[in-house]
């Protein structure tokens, strides 16, 4: 497969920068746009031509509120395609990056016992930064990154490929989390897309990744 480049990442902390001023290309669009959530500090860049969509209400219909350990507080999903589709999420080989944001509250409890691998682990069987031993033909971590914002909120990102077997092609995801026990709040930031797209698009994607702000 092609290599995807690793880049260094910063670390995440800001003091309203987002909201000062967006980068403009020229004098014309701004380059980017900014969805955020003012009430939870949380805020990041997705490039003007990808399409947000705010999915909180539908894409947990069925929650109840107060009767789960975790429930959503936000969900934004980022999709490149033309024509856009919140459907186009569950396409983890597209040719377009897509991806997903949420900030989820955790119950007390949950809050005291749950961990940045554990939280990365969603959707899959293990840890994507652990594979087991014997899948080195379907599984490569490229990134695995342990960050920290200014205000202490423990993180990481990690980048892997992986596969369902050595004769299918290469699916390439960006994974982002934060966890804060202390308000009770877990931070999930997924981009993703075949690896030749990934390649193809991965510095819009590495800008969506390292543009995550929580500002408390």
């Amino acid at each position: 497969m092609k290599a995807i480049r690793r880049r260094p990442l910063a670390v995440i902390g800001l003091a309203g920068g987002l909201l000062a001023g967006p980068a403009l290309a020229g004098c014309g669009e701004p380059e980017y746009q900014y969805p955020h959530d003012s009430a939870e500090g949380v805020y990041f860049k997705v490039p003007r031509s990808w399409t947000v969509f705010d999915e909180t209400e539908t894409f947990y219909e069925d929650r109840v509120d107060g009767g789960s350990t975790a429930q959503p507080v936000r969900v934004w999903v980022l999709d490149s395609n033309r024509p856009a589709d919140p459907a186009n999420l569950d396409d983890a080989n597209g040719d377009e990056p897509v991806g997903i944001a949420q900030i989820i509250a955790l119950s007390p409890g949950l809050a005291e016992n749950v961990s940045i691998s554990s939280v990365r682990s969603i959707g899959f069987e293990f840890d994507p930064v652990a594979p087991a031993t014997g899948l080195e033909d379907t599984w490569e971590v490229v990134i695995d990154q342990q960050m920290r914002t200014e205000d202490g909120i423990s993180g990481a990102v990690a980048v892997f490929n992986y596969r369902d077997t050595a004769d299918d092609p290469w699916l390439s995801q960006a994974r982002e989390v934060f966890l804060d026990p202390t308000r009770q709040r877990v931070y999930l930031l997924d981009v993703y897309c075949s690896s030749s797209c990934f390649e193809q698009h991965q510095d819009d994607i590495y800008d969506i990744i390292d543009s995550w702000r929580i500002d408390l």
